[in-house]
């Protein structure tokens, strides 16, 4: 027995197929083909198969977009003038695409442009694009929210697409982990994003003067706040603790107070002795934040 069902859909058009005729048909037969919706006539057409077919499709244009219920009759002919009806076929919710779909993104990897820098550099993949689909980014710092970054929008394309020194200057909140999402919309409420996160880190910290083994301590004021500026830097955020300044004594209390704000160290007693091998160890920890 002959069936009547749907097979794709466009935005304007439907394709349905008739399935299960009698494959021994020797002669030409004729569809003639209706559309309907709200018990009108939108649409109808006709078309042939060749003798001894069992299938048969037609593709009907012309309708609406984004339409669910529309229903399709199927008159099957044995002659061009339509008077020797064989069958009648319809089929029920029948549909069209709507005039948008969701676009697909994934693979969003991003990186810092290079250590100590507010940039990122950023690439992702899409799928399913429209013709005029847009894509822009947003970050959120630590602590912070959601934002729009300045010149971080453009047209979106099918594929791999990639945006370089995006400057995070508007939402800086220090160094330390940004969140960052890509959107992808092809209409207002037809859109698909992705999101990860990148490592912002500063400028590798080092010894002005350096920390040798038997050699003199030889530590400045300076290089000492030097140390917790880039220590504050990676934690994104200022830290309790005592400034250096010169002339004064450098104390187990001050060095101890790195390793802690830095989370990774060995700490010295009071009266202890702190080496060049402590020292330097700090200075790798720092960079390592």
């Amino acid at each position: 027995m002959a069936t009547l069902s749907q097979t794709d859909a466009g935005k304007t058009s439907i394709t349905m197929q008739v399935s299960g005729m009698d494959g021994s048909h020797s002669k030409t037969r004729y569809f003639y083909w209706q559309v309907y919706r709200n018990g009108s006539v939108v649409a109808e057409t006709s078309s042939t198969s060749a003798a001894y077919a069992t299938t048969h499709s037609k593709t009907i244009t012309g309708l609406s977009s984004g339409v669910s219920d529309y229903s399709v009759l199927c008159g099957i002919y044995g002659d061009a003038a339509y008077t020797e009806l064989f069958v009648l076929l319809r089929a029920y919710n029948v549909y069209t695409q709507a005039d948008h779909a969701n676009p697909s993104v994934s693979y969003l990897d991003v990186s810092q442009t290079s250590k100590g820098s507010k940039k990122i550099d950023c690439e992702w993949y899409a799928s399913n694009v429209e013709s005029g689909a847009t894509w822009w980014l947003e970050v959120k710092p630590p602590g912070g929210s959601w934002q729009g970054i300045t010149g971080a929008y453009g047209t979106a394309k099918n594929g791999w697409s990639s945006k370089d020194g995006v400057d995070l200057s508007s939402v800086w909140n220090g160094f330390g982990t940004y969140s960052v999402r890509v959107f992808v919309q092809n209409a207002t409420d037809y859109y698909d994003s992705d999101s990860t996160t990148v490592s912002m880190t500063s400028n590798d910290f080092a010894w002005t003067y350096p920390k040798v083994a038997g050699g003199k301590f030889n530590l400045t004021a300076a290089e000492w706040n030097g140390l917790w500026t880039a220590i504050e830097a990676n934690l994104g955020r200022s830290y309790s603790h005592t400034k250096a300044v010169a002339g004064n004594t450098f104390t187990a209390a001050m060095y101890n107070q790195a390793v802690d704000a830095i989370g990774k160290g060995t700490k010295v007693s009071k009266g202890g002795t702190i080496t060049a091998a402590l020292m330097n160890a700090l200075v790798t920890n720092v960079n390592k934040m």
